[in-house]
């Protein structure tokens, strides 16, 4: 099968955004596919395999003196039309992989018109709710051939847009799963060691993660919180604050998080909803489960499609560290059931393996009407 796949977003740029494109795009490219990923940002370096090809379309100057991403996407969306188009000529696609929200749905739409190609639109990401978005996006996912969603939050409010159930996918993000070894067997031993991952924004909630284990003392937990963004300085100064042992790591390179994972007891994924921003599904919580690590997650959008409580970790309710603290205090006193949740997690996790993922997101392609040769 010949994939075109665009994205506005793609490494060496750090986020889950881009690692997910790029492993399913090596993915789907092992199996023998022909994969071409469109990006505007980023760099068009030699692929890792030779079925696999990243090409980087004109305008990423201009495309940043926009002020608004729906600005951004527009623009990209313009130039990504007239490249897909040539190669297009040249390559005929099977199938057309487009990543992104209501704007990228469009060019889904306009591209499979013009070009006769099955088209999908694939979104990560919490939607806007207010009532301008709602009204375009009613206007532009149910015109796609195919809607593939992360969480199942987002598979309702797809629902709500007018988009059928036989168009809608719900498919989770993959990880490389023998990249992953069991981490140490708990010991019992204190201090418990918790990491948390991710960009230091407010959504994802790291302050009332520090306010919970600083009811901790020094000997019972230590906290490490990896990444970097605009509220390090906030963090910090809240850090600085407790009588906990709290380390900002820092940015931490995305093939190094298997061996970082492995030093710790449990990770804590202690995310909010905003306006207009959730999470869908961390990939960083099925790499810890691929570890063995107890996940201690907000009971919100696609974390609670993976965690189910005392199966393979532990739900809080969003903003609450007390429930936080709660949660990590069952896991200092239950080394039993930690033990049988870290067992859970490395069984479940296999199901996450990219060639698994890579082979539902081929079913997708196909009930949107591509052909599987």
């Amino acid at each position: 099968m010949r994939i075109c796949r665009i994205t506005k977003r793609y490494p060496p740029l750090i986020g889950g955004l881009e690692n997910h494109v790029r492993s399913l795009s090596i993915q789907q490219a092992k199996n023998d596919n022909h994969v071409d990923v469109f990006i505007m940002f980023g760099k068009a370096e030699q692929a890792e395999h030779p079925n696999l090809r990243v090409i980087q379309v004109p305008g990423s100057r201009l495309a940043k003196l926009f002020k608004s991403e729906s600005a951004i996407s527009i623009f990209s969306a313009i130039c990504f039309f007239w490249k897909v188009s040539r190669f297009h000529k040249v390559h005929h696609y099977d199938i057309i992989h487009i990543h992104g929200d209501w704007v990228e749905a469009n060019l889904a739409r306009v591209l499979s018109w013009i070009l006769k190609v099955p088209a999908v639109i694939h979104v990560h990401s919490g939607l806007n709710q207010s009532k301008l978005y709602k009204f375009f996006a009613k206007r532009s996912f149910p015109h796609a051939g195919g809607v593939i969603v992360q969480s199942s939050d987002l598979l309702e409010e797809m629902g709500s847009f007018g988009v059928p159930n036989s168009k809608i996918q719900q498919l989770h993000s993959g990880i490389w799963y023998e990249q992953f070894k069991l981490s140490k067997n708990p010991t019992n031993e204190l201090p418990l060691r918790l990491i948390a991952i991710g960009r230091l924004h407010k959504m994802k909630g790291f302050g009332y993660l520090i306010t919970a284990v600083s009811q901790f003392a020094n000997t019972d937990v230590t906290l490490d919180i990896a990444g970097e963004g605009p509220e390090r300085a906030n963090l910090q100064k809240a850090a600085d604050e407790s009588n906990t042992t709290i380390t900002l790591l820092g940015v931490v390179k995305h093939d190094q998080i298997p061996n970082l994972l492995s030093r710790y007891d449990a990770i804590v994924v202690p995310s909010v909803v905003l306006t207009g921003q959730t999470e869908t599904t961390p990939t960083v919580i099925l790499e810890a489960m691929a570890t063995g690590l107890p996940v201690i997650g907000s009971e919100i959008a696609g974390i609670k499609d993976i965690i189910k409580q005392n199966i393979n970790g532990y739900l809080v309710p969003e903003r609450d560290s007390d429930k936080l603290a709660q949660a990590i205090n069952t896991m200092i006193s239950s080394p039993g059931l930690t033990k049988k949740i870290r067992q859970n997690n490395r069984k479940i996790s296999r199901n996450f393996d990219w060639s698994i993922i890579a082979k539902k997101v081929d079913m997708a392609y196909i009930s949107s009407g591509a052909n599987h040769n």
